[in-house]
């Protein structure tokens, strides 16, 4: 008897606090930016290895296979822009570098790298970019890294990750000079 008139008053209990904290005021929602500013840009998403890490060892050649690059091995600040054809914003961000590619000479290099499975049908609808691209259909950078998504741009020196994000804001290649 003693064991059940305890489970009850627990059931009483439990019950009188559920409906407590159901009449409690829910979380307010964070106040949305005034009408025509720009909403604040979300904090990057990098899954895998950080900032700071070494970088795993990755070979990948350019699209006319002349060239290999060893992401680990590189000793001048490197930028590399992972992209897939089909992705709008990955065009938009290539675009954006080219536009600018005056400002990034003697401050770092540059590879576009496509992950689609033919590079070079990739690039026909992409267009000409005055960088370096490489081909990744295996995706081995992503993969090294831990990034999941297109585009995604890692910046080496050194063999360590001084930059890593996924996704695409305007502008953002700024933040690739600092």
């Amino acid at each position: 008897m003693k064991v059940k008139s305890f489970a009850l008053a627990m059931v009483l209990v439990m019950g009188v606090a559920g409906v407590a904290m159901a009449a409690e005021k829910p979380a307010e929602k964070p106040a949305a930016a005034p009408e025509g500013a720009a909403a604040p840009a979300p904090p990057p998403i990098v899954y895998g290895q950080n900032v700071g890490d070494n970088v795993k060892p990755v070979t990948i050649s350019t699209i006319d296979g002349k060239t290999q690059v060893a992401i680990e091995k590189v000793t001048k600040k490197t930028i590399f822009i992972m992209i897939s054809s089909v992705c709008t914003a990955c065009r938009k961000e290539y675009q954006e570098i080219a536009e600018n590619i005056g400002k990034f000479e003697g401050k770092a290099d540059i590879y576009g790298v496509v992950i689609d499975m033919d590079a070079n049908a990739a690039m026909s609808r992409i267009g000409t970019v005055p960088f370096p691209v490489l081909a990744d259909s295996e995706y081995k950078i992503g993969n090294a890294v831990g990034m999941l998504s297109t585009p995604s741009t890692l910046i080496v020196k050194d063999g360590k990750i001084l930059f890593a994000q996924q996704g695409y804001r305007p502008g953002q290649w700024k933040e690739y000079l600092r």
